[in-house]
């Protein structure tokens, strides 16, 4: 879940900043599109903040479509190219994009990483 600005930006920047990172790839947020065609968080967290580019955050087709951020080029001339929320098919291959509370205090910890590779399984909380 995001609930602002600066969450958004800081997840855009990691992403970007990522060895991995391609232009082509989206990454997945934990959000879900309901029959009624209202958006919700998994991990139950309201949605608070929202970065849709206009007119992409309602999809009617019987599909089901989970929240990605995805680089898009300038959709119009107020807006610049830059990563954009964007309902895909939840059956779509991407990245993941976790958030979990920081368990760990010190100094000279990293805790942020990627994990690559091809093979095995990925789970979360309250994700079907």
């Amino acid at each position: 879940s995001i609930h602002g600005p600066d969450e958004e930006r800081f997840i855009v920047t990691k992403i970007r900043e990522s060895r991995d990172y391609s232009t082509n790839t989206i990454y997945w947020l934990g959000a879900q599109q309901d029959e009624g065609n209202q958006w919700h968080w998994t991990d139950g967290s309201l949605i608070s903040y929202t970065a849709w580019i206009t007119a992409h955050s309602k999809q009617t087709s019987s599909n089901h479509y989970c929240l990605s951020l995805q680089w898009t080029h300038s959709p119009s001339p107020i807006l610049p190219s830059s990563m954009y929320w964007q309902p895909q098919e939840c059956a779509n291959v991407g990245g993941y994009i976790c958030k979990k509370e920081n368990q760990v205090s010190g100094s000279g910890l990293n805790l942020n990483g990627t994990v690559n590779g091809t093979e095995g399984r990925l789970t979360s909380p309250r994700f079907p």
